[in-house]
């Protein structure tokens, strides 16, 4: 998953998956292992995780995943729905990757 929180990302990490920061190096990772945070370096070196692998902006970040870094960024989704409402058919043709119109629009207006 994407655009995830420290929380989030906590209890993906929690359950034996890794996770990391876009905005970290390539190659590094974070881990949970036998109870012990675990950080996978560039060098694909593994070592106990400290207090300089983990500063205050990695706490408030909210771009940690557990994807692969081949993976694709939009999950094969559109962006935006594929074709726009009509007054037959609402948002719904997949997940609504935007929020709904403001509804006070000219063909709403009583």
């Amino acid at each position: 998953m994407w655009s995830l929180d420290w929380f989030a990302a906590r209890e993906i990490a929690r359950q034996g998956m890794a996770i990391r920061r876009v905005g970290w190096e390539r190659g590094t990772w974070l881990a949970y292992f036998g109870r012990l945070w675990q950080v996978r370096l560039p060098d694909l070196s593994w070592r106990v995780a400290t207090a300089e692998d983990f500063a205050e902006k990695d706490f408030r970040a909210r771009d940690w995943t557990d994807e692969n870094y081949a993976a694709d960024i939009c999950g094969g989704r559109p962006a935006y729905n594929e074709a726009a409402p009509t007054a037959e058919r609402g948002w719904g043709d997949g997940p609504e990757m935007r929020p709904r119109p403001v509804p006070i629009f000219a063909e709403e207006a009583p």
